[in-house]
């Protein structure tokens, strides 16, 4: 059956719903949960199409192993299909033939759900010098009888696109957990005069409030339409008016950006890997908690056809053994990456702000930074494995 067909099954104003609403729960988490509890042999299914997939959901949400109220929702996020099926398969390899009782989702509660104590001291575990309601960066915890499986999923819709990040983040945010207050006010000053400067806001001290103002003003009719439904510019005006401002030699905010960085590079390069891997997870990791960085392959065919490609995962244990010795020894190092050019360098072509994190002078992480999405979360940095990274710890 092509998907146009399994679609025109539902009402359109229904489906439109569900492709524009804004989801708590990333889609793929809670459709690879339920294929892991539906009985089903998926390493099985050959071209399965969107339909069959459905139903194979609607079994796991029968055995209310995964507990969720609006799951119906999810289930019709049909472009998810291909890498979560891909992220289940793998799972369901490494755990083996294994019972599961059940899956937790992040960012849901457990009403309802007969936990362990030990499942209980997994999901609420934070080290003592971090303030953070959920530390354990588990986008599903799989209980069995005898083992608890800790797994952060990422997609791909192709095996030959680059690997997801690690870590995206609001530097602004990110600086409140990471630099003292003095380097926070420097760099949310800047960053308020600038764009203020760049709206032409004529107040003595100006506001992010103001700013916000002068940005939803900008992008009103984007946002109507967006909401409509109808199609039309894929970025926001605002977001291509500032990063032509940002592509400049003037650009004074990326400059502060990187002087801070650079003066604070162990600082912030400390901060950055133990958010990728949390490093301190190393005192919960033991014989009957596991963690693994999952990978789905897969796409959607025109055709309503899933198409799964082998998902691959990190032993997260080893990489944070790895990565853990080499920052006690410091042999991490940070630095603007290697043929990329700063937004505010001559001759820059982006802009961005590139930066790599090495290992003995190995390259394992590339850092971009950049103006994406809405103005109070800007600017955003994205962290990517390298391929080098990706060889020494991945398996197929």
């Amino acid at each position: 059956m092509k998907i146009i067909d399994f679609l025109e099954n539902k009402s359109r104003e229904i489906f439109l719903e569900a492709k524009e609403e804004t989801l708590s729960i990333e889609p793929s988490e809670v459709i690879t949960a339920l294929l892991l509890v539906s009985g089903t042999n998926l390493s099985a299914l050959k071209d399965p199409t969107a339909v069959d997939v459905q139903k194979i959901l609607k079994a796991g949400l029968k055995t209310k192993k995964v507990i969720l109220a609006d799951a119906e929702r999810y289930i019709l996020k049909v472009n998810d299909y291909g890498a979560s099926l891909s992220a289940a398969i793998k799972i369901k390899k490494i755990i083996g033939s294994k019972a599961i009782k059940h899956i937790i989702l992040s960012g849901r509660g457990t009403t309802g759900m007969a936990l362990s104590k030990r499942v209980l001291e997994v999901i609420n575990f934070s080290p003592a010098n971090k303030k953070m309601r959920a530390y354990n960066p588990a986008d599903l915890l799989i209980e069995t009888a005898r083992k608890i499986y800790g797994v952060s999923l990422k997609k791909k819709a192709r095996t030959n696109t680059p690997d997801p990040t690690v870590i995206n983040r609001s530097l602004m945010d990110f600086s409140k957990s990471t630099f003292n207050t003095k380097i926070q006010k420097e760099l949310d000053d800047v960053r308020i005069k600038y764009f203020a400067s760049l709206l032409k806001i004529k107040s003595a001290n100006p506001t992010q409030k103001e700013i916000i103002a002068a940005v939803k003003k900008m992008d009103a009719a984007y946002e109507e339409k967006k909401k409509s439904g109808k199609k039309g510019e894929d970025k926001r005006p605002s977001q291509t008016f500032f990063n032509a401002k940002l592509l400049s030699e003037n650009n004074v905010f990326f400059k502060t950006i990187d002087t801070v960085l650079t003066k604070n590079k162990t600082v912030f390069l400390d901060a950055i890997v133990k958010e990728a891997f949390r490093i301190e997870l190393k005192d919960l990791l033991a014989n009957d908690f596991e963690f693994f960085i999952v990978t789905g392959e897969g796409h959607l065919t025109p055709k309503g056809v899933i198409k799964v490609d082998p998902g691959k995962y990190y032993d997260f244990a080893s990489a944070i053994e790895v990565l853990d010795d080499l920052l006690t020894k410091r042999s991490l190092t940070i630095g603007k990456t290697k043929g990329k050019t700063h937004a505010f360098e001559s001759g820059a072509t982006s802009a961005k702000l590139f930066y790599t994190i090495y290992a003995n002078k190995v390259p394992i992480f590339n850092i971009d930074m950049r103006y994406k999405g809405k103005f109070e979360s800007n600017p955003q940095f994205f962290v990517f494995p390298t391929k080098q990274f990706v060889e020494v710890f991945k398996h197929g």
